[in-house]
């Protein structure tokens, strides 16, 4: 079930979607769904919740449908989430940041005074935005230039609203050429265009608001190994729940 709450001005829905039902307290999720081959771990607490209410916001799937214009930075976009979520909390409640969601599940804990753990945070530097614009580019079969990995660490450390759009016209040129040159039907030409590049602009955009964001705490707890269980995730937000006196 996807609830969602009011509509800001930069026109993000700023969504929650829930789950697992539980009465043993609430975990807040910041996660991504569907990006990668891998398993989500929305996908895995879902399924494993131990009682526990799951409630995992996507900021990558509501910022795409803000991609023509910049996306709010994380102290805009935590203030956000944690007006929607603020209400649905019930029992002891604990926020997970998982991989490049790590700065805003922090912001969001902060916002909404709870205890915060990590599950194998990444840090998103300007160097970042430039790998991940030149892995997309690759992905989908675009020749880019040995240039471009210049022009794309500068995209990374250009400001939001420049890098987006210039990333935005290269992606489009691509996506545009792909459809023609691999000559798809008008169906799949739009699920390109319409759907796959507002989902790569969002999470470029994402990734380039992270890479501003200096918070980290070190004495967060945090579980790196790869492939964290479950079972581990879940009693790292016990103890949590417990030492926070939420």
């Amino acid at each position: 079930m996807t609830q969602t709450g009011k509509e800001e001005q930069v026109h993000i829905p700023y969504r929650y979607q829930e789950l697992a039902h539980g009465e043993r307290g609430t975990v807040l999720l910041a996660d991504f769904a569907g990006f990668s081959a891998r398993r989500s771990l929305g996908a895995a607490l879902a399924e494993g919740g131990e009682g526990w209410r799951v409630l995992r916001v996507d900021a990558v799937d509501d910022l795409t449908e803000a991609v023509d214009g910049p996306p709010p930075g994380l102290p805009e976009l935590s203030a956000g989430y944690a007006r929607v979520l603020r209400p649905e909390i019930t029992g002891p409640a604990v926020v997970v940041g998982y991989c490049t969601a790590a700065s805003l599940a922090g912001r969001l804990a902060a916002e909404l005074a709870l205890p915060l753990v990590l599950v194998q945070p990444t840090w998103p530097s300007a160097d970042t935005v430039a790998e991940e614009f030149a892995g997309i580019r690759k992905e989908f079969g675009a020749d880019a230039a040995a240039t471009d990995q210049d022009a794309g660490f500068r995209y990374g450390r250009a400001g939001v609203a420049e890098a987006l759009a210039a990333m935005r016209t290269t992606l489009l040129c691509d996506f545009t050429a792909i459809a023609r040159e691999q000559e798809l039907a008008e169906e799949d030409a739009e699920i390109l265009l319409e759907e796959m590049l507002p989902r790569c602009l969002a999470w470029l955009g994402f990734v380039r608001i992270t890479a501003d964001d200096p918070v980290r705490d070190a004495a967060t707890p945090t579980l790196d190994a790869d492939d964290v269980p479950v079972s581990e995730v879940l009693r790292a937000v016990t103890a949590a729940a417990r030492n926070g006196g939420s």
